[in-house]
């Protein structure tokens, strides 16, 4: 094996192991004169982008995966997928050299499949007080990422860059720290009182190291008038891409006074050519979903929720602790999210705190189940299956933190809630930090007679459990099913040609018909697919 070592910034490094003999899945010897190529599962090309730093961008698929990500002049640019890097390497060549768009476009060039297992952080464990931009910022790195934090504006954090991806999480501002009172857009954290001012002080924090390799940078401050003492801790593990952030207000004499904490970050997402874009995930009847406005202020419920670079395939997770939070925000604005959480207010009879755990995970893009520091996307949120048929989960999921010994437990239950099979299935452990993908060995369903069931089910780890509903049809259903689809095929068809020959004064009138026919096509697709018996009966009765 050879190893070598990619500086990325500051002194953080991450190493890339490499087999002797590379998998070079493209390069300009196996590109013809086109800029599309595929190989296997996936898809690669390159498109103009006139927002992109090259001017071009390269769009990835794999199944139901995509990707566009800008594409780096005489460097290297990593497409993340679930299990997956390909790493874009390039240079420029020179004109006579070029036969194709590609080299046009990005030169000398050629993508390797790599694995997350490729990537492994090193460096120690290290905070350093540094002048940045004139002001008194202290780094912390922990082999994957990088914050940065300024101990004279209650200890914001305007900084969240990620070594393996090269990107910036953060839409800091410390420009806008130009007096204590000054810094409403820094773009991490901010303490008010009940007057909704910030209650702003000057921390001197101390690194403090532990056995186990995790670090937390502490620090602590009266505030003004000497009754109330304000507390922050930052918690970093070595390489892994996850921070958890604790504020505490502690009475230090009796106070009547009402308080609040309020945590504010604003999150960026470069996107395909260093434009926004984000998708909001946040929770619906138990599941994930995205947010269907692009824009807008959003109150989700819980205390969970997930930003999606879809260009790029990163999730972006936030999940807070249950006590003393109150109430979240989201405004997504046209170059950053900001996340508002409120603690209640409350006079400081007993300490008020605000936890929460920012997290990444490479290569998920999708999702519809959210845990403390990890996430998974089920494809088929409602499994139709034939009777004696056994069925096969396919499961997509990452998290931040070591899952070692990781499984999951399917039970499925009646309509009258009795547990009617049970099981339990091994899963792939993840790579701190990137996601993975995971065909599940088969569930004896065969035995399960035709119906709708519910299917619980939780992971052994992360804290992320759910339910779907599967729905079991028999053969007779199944081609009454296929029946009522070939028919209604053939009345669009018929009433395509009609549309196609009517008179004038019948033109309206038969294109109504034929848009009637795709909607309640449209509709049996939806009902076959959710395995809705009663919608599919009535549609069929509707055609006839």
């Amino acid at each position: 094996m050879v190893f070598r070592s990619l500086l990325l910034t500051g002194a953080i490094f991450i190493s890339i192991c490499t087999s002797a003999v590379e998998e070079v899945v493209m390069s300009r010897r196996t590109l013809d004169r086109s800029n599309l190529f595929m190989s296997g599962d996936f898809s690669f090309s390159v498109t103009t982008d006139d927002r992109s730093p090259s001017g071009w961008s390269a769009k990835v698929g794999r199944g139901s995966e995509e990707r566009n990500v800008p594409i780096q002049r005489s460097g290297r640019t990593l497409v993340f997928l679930p299990g997956e890097i390909l790493e874009v390497r390039n240079n420029r060549l020179p004109g006579h050299e070029h036969w194709s768009l590609m080299q046009e476009t990005i030169g000398e060039f050629e993508v390797v499949r790599r694995t997350p297992s490729d990537f492994h952080p090193t460096g120690a464990m290290q905070a350093a007080e540094e002048k940045i931009d004139g002001l008194d910022t202290y780094v912390c790195q922990n082999g994957t990422l990088t914050l940065r934090m300024l101990p004279a504006f209650n200890g914001a954090i305007y900084s969240l860059f990620d070594a393996v991806s090269g990107l910036e999480f953060l839409y800091g501002k410390p420009e806008g720290a130009q007096s204590k009172l000054s810094f409403e857009r820094l773009g991490f954290l901010e303490m008010v009182n009940r007057f909704g001012q910030t209650a702003c002080v000057e921390f001197h924090p101390e690194w403090r190291t532990f056995p186990d390799g995790t670090a937390i940078l502490t620090m602590e401050q009266v505030l003004p008038g000497g009754d109330v003492k304000l507390s922050r801790a930052m918690e970093l593990t070595p390489g892994l891409p996850q921070v958890k952030l604790r504020s505490v207000f502690t009475p230090c004499n009796s106070v009547q006074n009402a308080f609040s904490l309020r945590h504010r970050p604003e999150a960026t997402f470069a996107g395909s050519a260093d434009n926004h874009s984000v998708s909001i995930f946040t929770q619906e009847n138990g599941i994930w979903k995205e947010q269907p406005s692009p824009s807008g202020e959003v109150i989700p419920q819980g205390t969970r929720y997930a930003l999606v670079d879809r260009d790029r395939g990163i999730l972006f997770g936030v999940s807070y602790e249950v006590q003393d939070l109150q109430q979240l925000y989201l405004w997504n604005a046209e170059n950053y999210v900001t996340l508002e959480a409120w603690s209640v207010a409350r006079p400081l009879s007993t300490p008020l705190a605000l936890a929460v755990r920012y997290f990444l995970i490479r290569g998920m893009s999708k999702i519809n189940f959210l845990g403390m520091d990890g996430a998974l996307f089920l494809p088929d949120l409602h499994p139709v299956l034939h009777a004696g048929k056994e069925w096969i989960p396919t499961l997509v999921y990452g998290s931040a933190s070591c899952w070692k010994t990781l499984g999951i437990v399917f039970t499925v239950k009646d309509g009258q809630g009795k547990t009617v099979l049970s099981e339990k299935r091994p899963l792939s452990s993840p790579v701190p930090g990137f996601a993975v993908s995971h065909k599940c060995s088969p569930l004896d369903t065969r035995r399960l007679a035709p119906g709708i069931y519910k299917v619980e089910f939780s992971l052994s780890e992360g804290d992320i459990a759910g339910f779907l509903p599967l729905t079991v049809v028999s053969t007779e259903q199944l081609q009454e099913f296929q029946a009522f689809q070939t028919d209604i095929q053939n009345k669009i068809e018929e009433q395509r040609r009609a549309c196609k020959n009517a008179p004038p004064a019948k033109k309206k009138q038969a294109l109504r018909d034929f848009k009637q026919l795709l909607v309640l096509r449209n509709k049996y697709e939806e009902a076959l697919q959710n395995g809705d018996m009663e919608t599919l009966r009535r549609l069929s009765q509707a055609l006839h």
